[in-house]
């Protein structure tokens, strides 16, 4: 930060500067001083294409989703060859359902890029929210192939395996995720769920904790947790694990408890 503060001290028409330091005041969640920034490079540079495209993934992050997209489209506009653009425009057209058109846009990702990792992961992101389960499959093995170190392919292959039921092979690479990333709540979630399933109570009580840990605002853990405790035959542990999770919003754990005439 110091050093593009200073690139942009001794030449403030220095587009590049103002876009790597709004790269940077958006990776420390700075989205109003980003977006300023951006602004001033697409001043000084109106077909940055760079600019455009960090614009568009701030707005998405401050929720602004048809700025994005406009930001996405015009990124593209100006560079048809900027395969970055084309995946965060596909994870946006996923987002909002329009699965066809991301699937457009990894595919052209791919086709310009065919190494891409961030390419295949999206599409087999999004091949799995379109139950192209066997496609999804294959998107996931050949990103972690051409990426062995990438986090959210392993992830989400783990949960495809769940749902196939081949626990061993999720619990594998959810253990994989959690050597690239050692305090990844989502993988601990996974795990403990196996374990849970495979009534190993104690076991999946350690993982969920770990979940929680690493990330305690998330709803689903503490209901896994409660039915961790539920499972261990520890009812008062279990009750205030889905109370929390009923305080958080789950309304399903709400229901349930309010049918149970447990005050929440």
């Amino acid at each position: 930060m110091q050093d593009f503060n200073r690139a942009i001290e001794l030449n403030q028409k220095l587009a590049g500067a103002y876009v790597n330091r709004g790269r940077l005041h958006a990776q420390q969640s700075n989205y109003s001083l980003a977006l300023g920034d951006y602004d001033r490079a697409i001043n000084l540079q109106p077909k940055n294409a760079q600019a455009y495209l960090g614009r568009g993934t701030t707005n998405a992050q401050m929720k602004n989703f048809d700025q994005a997209m406009q930001d996405s489209n015009r990124a593209i506009e100006l560079n048809p060859k900027f395969v970055d653009a084309y995946i965060y425009r596909g994870r946006l057209h996923a987002q909002q359902k329009d699965y066809s058109l991301a699937m457009s846009d990894f595919e052209k990702a791919i086709s310009i890029q065919p190494k891409n990792a961030q390419a295949y992961l999206g599409r087999g992101t999004t091949n799995a929210q379109m139950q192209n389960f066997d496609q999804a499959m294959q998107d996931f093995n050949r990103a972690i192939e051409l990426n062995p170190k990438l986090l959210d392919a392993y992830v989400n292959r783990g949960r495809l395996h769940v749902q196939q039921k081949d626990y061993s092979l999720a619990m594998s690479d959810f253990k994989n995720a959690v050597s690239i990333q050692p305090k990844n709540a989502e993988a601990h979630y996974w795990m403990a769920s196996i374990k849970l399933t495979e009534k190993e109570c104690s076991t999946a009580l350690s993982y969920i904790n770990q979940a929680i840990e690493f990330n305690p605002n998330v709803s689903e853990t503490y209901l896994l947790r409660g039915n961790a405790y539920h499972c261990l035959g520890n009812k008062d542990d279990a009750i205030e694990n889905w109370k929390a999770a009923a305080r958080m919003g789950n309304k399903n754990v709400q229901k349930f408890l309010e049918s149970k005439k447990i005050t929440w």
